[in-house]
């Protein structure tokens, strides 16, 4: 079993739409696999594939994820100068964003990580019927 994440590293479908609507600096990371991604994402969101994640570790990760997402680099302003981005990981159902949530937590600095509670598809069910499943 998943061990339970914090509440401060969890989030709604509803808290990430009010995050994507309003001027808070913020990040998407999609951790399906390549085909998942290319049937339907979010815009603005990047892929790189929990395994990948895993993988490369979390130095690896780390940096890979500040040039693809533009996510602050260790000894830039501190925090008092500048507004923490957070970065909504999300997954299908919000498993494996859980994981990659855990791991990305204690690897990304600067940065408030939180997994979007049942991925997207409690996105399309609770913020956008529309949105396209497999």
């Amino acid at each position: 079993p998943l061990a339970a994440l914090p509440e401060d590293a969890c989030a709604s479908c509803a808290e990430l739409r009010a995050a994507m609507d309003s001027n808070e600096p913020v990040a998407l990371l999609d951790v399906r696999d390549r085909n998942q991604f290319s049937m339907c994402r979010l815009d603005g969101a990047v892929n790189v594939p929990l395994r990948e994640l895993l993988v490369d570790g979390p130095q690896k990760s780390k940096d890979r994820l500040q040039r693809e997402l533009d996510l602050p680099a260790s000894g830039g302003l501190t925090t008092q100068q500048q507004q923490k981005k957070t970065l909504f990981v999300l997954c299908r159902r919000g498993v494996d964003s859980r994981v990659a949530t855990a791991f990305l937590r204690d690897a990304v600095d600067g940065v408030i990580v939180k997994n979007v509670d049942g991925g997207l598809l409690r996105w399309r069910a609770d913020v956008d019927a529309t949105f396209p499943t497999y």
